[in-house]
């Protein structure tokens, strides 16, 4: 992600290990907690989207006391857990944030659908919403964020998939890079 105007040096690592150590906390809570288990299973299955609405604000609601917890602002943690919760729905861990240039944020698809709904959450501009709101609060002051994914980072991860599978090879996971 690149800022307009460009952030500081501190300002960007601070945005990043916020981000980095967002990750770890719901990661954690992910695999510790029974609740969101149950949560993240439902969300697996068919239902009204009322229903799913209301699964997803129960996770929003505890990702955001786990963050709270660990001394992030209500802002911040308001920001970051709709990002989230969806990155969870969508099998998608986010897993390392830092910076180079910009903010580099390293996510991991569980599947070749979570990869196409992390490329989707870029074009339609929900990961740019997301991050202009947290690094306007970091920066304090309004700032235009652009979230860039090559469509050449997508193609050769699916590639990667279809051509190690055609071997007999099975990947379930992809690495993949955002570069903010």
């Amino acid at each position: 992600m690149r800022a307009d105007p460009p952030l500081d040096l501190m300002t960007e690592q601070n945005i990043a290990a916020q981000i980095t150590k967002a990750g770890e906390v719901i990661s954690e809570l992910n695999k510790t907690s029974t609740e969101v288990e149950s949560l993240k299973g439902q969300l697996k299955e068919d239902m009204s989207e009322n229903d799913r609405t209301e699964i997803q604000n129960r996770l929003i609601d505890m990702y955001k006391e786990a963050l709270c917890q660990e001394d992030f602002s209500d802002e911040v943690a308001t920001s970051l857990v709709v990002f989230l919760v969806r990155c969870t729905e969508d099998d998608i861990v986010v897993l390392l944030a830092k910076r180079g240039k910009s903010i580099v944020v390293f996510c991991l698809c569980n599947t070749v659908k979570a990869l196409d709904n992390l490329r989707l959450m870029i074009v339609s501009g929900f990961m740019r919403d997301v991050f202009t709101d947290i690094i306007s609060l970091e920066a304090h002051t309004p700032t235009a964020v652009d979230v860039h994914l090559r469509d050449d980072d997508i193609t050769s991860r699916r590639s990667c998939l279809t051509a190690q599978q055609d071997k007999g090879w099975l990947f379930d996971r992809q690495l993949l890079i955002l570069k903010l």
